[in-house]
């Protein structure tokens, strides 16, 4: 009997070869892909929450002593349920489990994501390889498409936002107009719930608003305008892409502040998320040099220059210091909204002093925030001497 697919790499389910062999495990690919080029930058990982419903198909192949038997993989439903980065799959004789972390990667041979104001998509590859014993193994591939319908949560996350616009004053039929120039504030969206901060001296508090399935946002904050407290309604719209989510809209106040003089307000706001970065990382950094003697090249592993290949790494609001004890090397930089990480090191090569340089991103997990960068450095020692070295490095900071 031809074994039944096992799935995603995730999986694990029993193959028949006859009713008395059967396969206990599956060894699957370890890969990491991305279905998009583009990378997913300011989206939290709630971005792709949601109940997916879709089917996978392909073919496989056993091999019984060379003897080769294919057979298609039809169509077959599954079920894959995303909450906040953490993925579970289900599907007629098999589960399984992943993480999809905030650049839209899901860990294995799986593929994802797209998503629109409507509707998350996902779609992907499957691979299988098994060995059943007495030389017959069994191999399978193929692909698959999944989508879940909006869900709240999708919009959860921290949000930069500004607003600008213009105010009237009316005292007695003279009116005054003033600009209201573009003001920074944030907002925190929880499952449907938005609550907007704003500076202490901008006269504004208690910003709330909602937001719906339709993507539809509504809400209030109080102002103060010379002693009187008035109401600021603000209404807009959100969109999700690859680019996490962008809200906009506008806002509008209408205040008596008593003997015949009024005022008048309205304009406009925007929101787009954010990650947040700020933590102490550890990890390590590995590579090699070239020592350049007149022509003369020797490459050696960094391993053999220094025994400790630990680094840590702190951020806070925006800035990045580093820390390599082995080399021993110190370092600062700087990180952007998007987890981008560009910044130098300090260091001395046989008493002379060296400029480095390192760059790195940053993306979140389930597990917690994960660093992949490279680092770099050229140093002229003079007599016709040079050395260079590169390298990578990584980090991570668990969830707290």
């Amino acid at each position: 009997m031809v074994p039944r697919l096992i799935g995603f790499r995730f999986l694990r389910s029993r193959h028949r070869v006859s009713s008395q062999r059967r396969l206990l495990a599956s060894t699957p690919s370890s890969a990491i892909e991305h279905l998009e080029d583009r990378t997913l930058l300011s989206a939290s990982l709630a971005l792709f929450n949601g109940s997916y419903a879709g089917t996978f198909h392909g073919s496989q192949t056993i091999n019984n002593n060379g003897q080769i038997t294919k057979s298609t993989v039809t169509p077959t439903a599954f079920q894959t349920a995303i909450t906040n980065g953490v993925i579970t799959v289900s599907f007629s004789g098999g589960s399984g489990s992943g993480i999809v972390a905030s650049n839209g990667s899901i860990s294995g041979t799986v593929n994802t994501t797209a998503a629109n104001n409507s509707t998350t998509k996902i779609a992907g590859s499957w691979s299988y390889s098994a060995n059943l014993g007495n030389g017959v193994t069994a191999t399978g591939l193929g692909n698959w498409t999944g989508s879940s319908p909006l869900v709240l949560t999708d919009f959860d996350g921290n949000y930069n936002g500004t607003y600008q616009g213009t105010e009237v004053v009316n005292n007695h039929g003279t009116k005054t107009t003033s600009t209201v120039s573009s003001t920074a504030f944030q907002a925190a969206i929880a499952d449907g719930t938005i609550t907007d901060t704003f500076a202490s001296n901008s006269g504004l508090s208690n910003g709330t608003a909602t937001i719906n399935l339709e993507e539809q946002i509504s809400g209030t904050s109080s102002l103060l305008v010379d002693g009187v407290t008035v109401t600021v309604t603000d209404t807009g719209h959100a969109t999700r892409s690859l680019s996490g989510v962008q809200g906009s809209g506008t806002w509008n106040f209408t205040a008596d502040l008593g003997n015949g003089v009024t005022e008048t307000g309205k304009g406009t706001w925007s929101i787009q998320s954010v990650l947040v970065f700020d933590g102490t990382y550890t990890g390590s950094f590995n590579g090699s040099t070239i020592l350049n003697n007149n022509g003369t090249l020797t490459t050696t592993s960094i391993p053999n220059e220094v025994s400790d290949l630990s680094l840590s790494l702190a951020i806070s609001s925006g800035t990045v210091t580093l820390s390599a004890p082995g080399v021993p090397a110190t370092g600062t930089g700087t990180i952007d909204q998007n987890g981008n990480i560009i910044g130098s090191t300090a260091f001395t090569v046989d008493g002379v002093a060296v400029t480095g340089q390192f760059i790195g991103q940053v993306v979140a997990t389930p597990n917690g925030n994960v660093i992949t960068g490279t680092w770099s450095f050229s140093v002229n020692f003079g007599g016709g001497i040079t050395e260079t070295g590169t390298g990578t490095w990584t980090a991570e900071a668990p969830v707290v």
